[in-house]
């Protein structure tokens, strides 16, 4: 079963028993699960990591699930802050990107900017923590 946006939406705004609620900050099984099973699909199909400067607050504001679960949700079950969540799809991107394109037309600010990355250092940061190399390094290596 596929679940909407207004599916986790629905989960965060319905009332509950004050025993049934977590304490602030935590999840409770069913909503890590709900979140889980769209944020994929949501990820795939709006490509908001590719928007620069896209926040937590953006992404709470898109789905309606407050800032504080989205974070417990990103470090609990990503075991990685958003921001590492965030880059680990742009440069998941940036791979796809380098591998179907004419790698000679394009140069590392381009790419970085194409991929949703603000600055160079950001950019070369990332995609060394999570391919082991840095960028020019990589692309040459596939010439």
């Amino acid at each position: 079963m596929k679940l909407t946006l207004t599916a986790i939406k629905s989960l965060f705004q319905k009332k509950t028993k004050k025993e049934d609620r977590p304490s602030a900050g935590l999840l409770t099984a069913e909503q890590a699960e709900q979140i889980q099973k769209s944020m994929d699909d949501f990820w795939t199909q709006t490509r908001p990591y590719l928007k620069h400067r896209y926040s937590l607050h953006d992404l709470s504001n898109e789905t309606g699930v407050p800032i504080h679960r989205l974070s417990a949700f990103f470090n609990k079950e990503k075991k990685m802050n958003f921001n590492d969540f965030v880059n680990s799809w742009r440069i998941r991107y940036c791979l796809e990107f380098l591998q179907r394109s004419e790698i000679k037309k394009i140069n590392l600010a381009e790419l970085r900017s194409l991929c949703g990355f603000n600055n160079r250092n950001s950019f070369s940061d990332a995609f060394k923590k999570f391919t082991g190399h840095n960028p020019s390094v990589y692309i040459k290596n596939l010439k």
